[in-house]
């Protein structure tokens, strides 16, 4: 009884840790890009609506403007000289770095007041 208990005790460790290192394997190489999806990219969107939006993409050298709703993707026009993009800008767009700018601006602003 002992035995099975104990057998039975070890497999499941085992199927754990093959759980565990089948989810490290997959986060680490989950950003591998294979074929067109690293020449493929969405360079920004905007909300239309709510459930509608306007997507830019880059796929190669060419910019598409994208409807997309839902159950459609529409091509709304297709820019013959590409847009350029602004790396940091885009970093920057993040809601915590948005956040940490409106903390600041608010320190910077109060900081000023009791100076007066």
């Amino acid at each position: 009884m002992a035995g099975n208990l104990l057998q039975t005790t070890l497999g499941l460790v085992v199927v754990l840790v093959l759980i565990g290192i089948a989810a490290w394997v997959f986060k680490r190489f989950a950003n591998v890009q294979v074929g067109a999806q690293g020449r493929m990219k969405v360079i920004g969107g905007i909300s239309l609506g709510t459930r509608e939006r306007a997507v830019l993409l880059q796929v190669g050298e060419q910019q598409l403007l994208l409807g997309v709703s839902p159950g459609r993707v529409q091509t709304l026009h297709v820019l013959e000289e590409p847009l350029s993009v602004d790396r940091e800008s885009q970093v920057g767009q993040g809601f915590s770095a948005r956040l940490q700018a409106a903390v600041l601006q608010r320190k910077t602003s109060t900081s000023k007041e009791a100076d007066k």
